[in-house]
Formats: structure tokens, C-alpha cells, sequence
């Protein structure tokens, strides 16, 4: 029996033709190998996407209507499957949607066009416009990123070199190419025909349709108000406000600017209160108040105003509801005051914090640990 294996050995592995023999073995045994680990990575994937489409057959589509004849239609949990539907049709007008953006601000009157997102195996997902009362496709998903047309006949689109061009309705380049540092930081859109853009140097500027800055980037900060359709602007640490025809309304000699129509404004009994207009903060830290003329209404001595609220009713499960009392807090330093809601100052500066306890008596805090109670006429109320 030894002399026979030893025989088999020899053939195998010692004789020519043996080796021959291993060696063809051994190849065909490689590639049965592959052609196996080939198979399983198919099958693989078939059961993957077998079951991805049991799980999307299992879940409930959500509907997200565009208008009233159409809607973009999608899964909670898979991104790229969805699809845009024509309800009076049933005809369905893109498929393979990842998302649909419309601009809805005047609810009665939106836009016709939405910026749609179509998900495509070798190029991944690209951007096109659709019009939102036939769901068809305007202008084809072509473009790397992709803004609304929010007013006017004008959109900011990115094409594939990440150079950014304004475009038509019809899909027409209208401008030259421009770059942005920071693209999908900001959502580009025109309003009355200029679109806040920042340079390639991290500032900031207004672009028209043409591509062209309008207002040269050289600022830090621009923020536009949407009510009035002014911008402040920040630069060297102060601010302005410039107007639609970038002309300068407020010059550029404050610390902070906030819209009054934006600022939740204790003070509204205030004589001088008013809706529409800018609440300045000075570089020394003194608040004034402008009409939206840039006239001076007041120049106040504090630095901040809060609400005074107390707890007010509490319900059968044991949480309170709160109040707002018919005074203020405002700050002067570190050191804080009460008056009423007409701006009439009640007690000087000389709390390091008031709270309500209700509406008529508040709990003031003198050098940081002694309490006393004050009443809405600023005097003390003896324990």
C-alpha cells in the first residue's frame, strides 16, 4: 500500500506530466473559486434588492401636493424613489425623485416652476425644473445644484465645472460664469432682480441677473428684510442698512442693527414705539430707535429689555402657564432697572436681577446674594 501512494506522489508531483496536471487543476480550482464568490456577490445582490423591494412595497407613500392637479410622491425612509404624479392623469411624470422644492410664500400665487431632484445610477443626482400644475419636466435635470426662481424670470444654477450661472425660464444661460466660496450654504435666489452672493475671499456682495456684482463684495455680512426689501451690512465690525437701490439709509456707524418687525419689542405701549423701522445697538452699548426713513424716534440709555413673566394658573397635571406683567427689566452695564411698558423708568439701575413673582411685585437682587421684594412703584415691601 506505501509503495503505491508513493507511486500516485511521484506522478502528481514529481513526474512532468504531473506537474502538468497539478498546475491545470489548480487553475480550474481558482476560477471555480471566483466564479463562486461571482455568483454569491450577484445573488447578493438580487435578495438586497429583492428585499429593498418588499420594504418599499410594506410602507405607505407620502404625499406632498405641489398644487392641486399634482404631487410628489415618496417613501419616509428611501431616498430616490419617489415620483411626481399627475392626479387628473394618473400619468406619472418623473420618476426616481429625491426631492421636490417649491416656493410657496404667496400660498395663492407660488411660482409655476420647482426645482426637482432625480436620482441616476452612473452620475448620481442632478437638478431640473418642473412646472407644478402638469408635473412635467421644463427644464431638464442637468445641473449639479439648482435655486428657485423666487421672483422674476431669473434662477442661479451650478453646473458640473462648480461655476455658478444665472439662467431664464426657458433654460438659457444669461450670464457668465462666477464662483462662490461656500455654495450650499446659502440658497441663492434674486429678489427684485440682486441675489446676496459671497466671493471666492469669504465676503460679501449683491449679484444682479446679469452675473455682475451690483455691490461689490466687501463686506461681512448682509442680511436683507424681507417686509421692506433693505439690507444691512456689516463692515469693519459696524453696521448700515442700504436700501433696493443700494443707496445707504443708515451709515455705518453701529454696533448691531435688528428690523423692528423682526424684534420681539416688549415696549409696544411705548409712545414711540413703532412696527417698521431698526432697533440700534451703539459701539459705547446705548439703544436707539429709527423709523423705517431713517428718521431718530429715540435714543434710549439701555442696553437690553426683558419681559417680566410670573407664574400664572397651574392645571390639573401640575404645569403652570405664565404671564407677562405690565413691566420690563432693562439693562444698563451689568446692572439692571424696572420700567413700564410706555418706557417710563420706575427704579434706577441698581439690580443685579429682577424677576416676577406677579403681576405687581418682583423679586430684585442687590450685591449678588441679598433679595428683596419691590413693588410696581419701585418700593420696597417689608417682610
Amino acid at each position: 500500500m506505501m509503495k503505491i501512494l508513493q507511486r500516485v506522489n511521484y506522478l502528481l508531483f514529481c513526474s512532468p506530466g504531473g506537474k502538468i496536471t497539478v498546475s491545470v487543476f489548480a487553475i480550474f480550482g481558482v476560477l471555480a473559486f471566483a466564479t463562486s464568490i461571482s455568483r454569491y456577490d450577484y445573488a447578493y445582490e438580487l435578495v438586497k434588492e429583492e428585499r429593498q423591494k418588499v420594504e418599499i412595497a410594506q410602507q405607505e407613500w407620502r404625499g406632498h401636493p405641489l398644487s392641486r392637479s399634482v404631487v410628489y410622491k415618496d417613501f419616509p425612509n428611501v431616498r430616490g424613489k419617489g415620483y411626481v404624479e399627475n392626479l387628473y392623469t394618473g400619468k406619472k411624470t418623473i420618476e426616481n425623485v429625491k426631492w421636490v422644492r417649491s416656493i410657496c410664500e404667496n400660498i395663492d400665487v407660488p411660482d409655476t416652476l420647482a426645482v426637482y431632484s432625480r436620482f441616476e445610477d452612473g452620475r448620481g443626482s442632478r437638478k431640473g425644473y418642473m412646472n407644478i400644475y402638469t408635473g412635467e419636466v421644463i427644464i431638464p435635470d442637468i445641473y449639479k445644484h439648482a435655486w428657485n426662481f423666487k421672483d422674476g424670470d431669473h434662477a442661479i444654477v451650478c453646473m458640473e465645472n462648480d461655476s455658478l450661472y444665472v439662467i431664464n425660464r426657458k433654460g438659457d444661460v444669461v450670464s457668465k460664469g462666477f464662483k462662490c466660496s461656500n455654495q450650499l450654504k446659502f440658497g441663492f435666489v434674486f429678489n427684485e432682480g440682486l441675489c446676496v452672493m459671497e466671493s471666492n475671499d469669504g465676503r460679501f456682495g449683491l449679484v444682479n441677473t446679469k452675473g455682475e456684482w451690483a455691490l461689490l463684495p466687501e463686506y461681512e455680512e448682509i442680511t436683507r428684510n424681507p417686509r421692506t426689501g433693505v439690507y444691512k451690512v456689516r463692515q469693519n465690525n459696524l453696521c448700515g442698512v442700504i436700501d433696493k437701490s443700494l443707496n445707504l439709509v443708515l451709515p455705518m456707524k453701529f454696533k448691531e442693527i435688528d428690523f423692528s418687525d423682526h424684534v420681539n419689542e416688549p415696549l409696544r405701549d411705548a409712545p414711540w414705539y413703532f412696527r417698521v423701522g431698526y432697533w440700534v445697538e451703539n459701539p459705547d452699548g446705548t439703544r436707539g430707535y429709527y423709523d423705517q426713513n431713517a428718521k431718530l424716534i429715540s435714543e434710549s440709555p439701555f442696553m437690553e429689555l426683558n419681559p417680566l413673566r410670573y407664574n400664572w394658573y397651574k392645571n390639573k397635571n401640575g404645569d403652570w402657564y405664565e404671564k407677562t406683567s405690565d413691566y420690563v427689566a432693562y439693562r444698563v452695564g451689568d446692572k439692571w432697572g424696572l420700567m413700564s411698558k410706555r418706557g417710563d423708568r420706575i427704579t434706577k439701575p441698581i439690580f443685579d436681577w429682577l424677576y416676577a413673582i406677579d403681576g405687581n411685585r418682583f423679586e430684585a437682587t442687590i450685591d449678588n446674594d441679598v433679595k428683596i421684594i419691590i413693588d410696581e412703584t419701585g418700593n420696597e415691601i417689608k417682610k
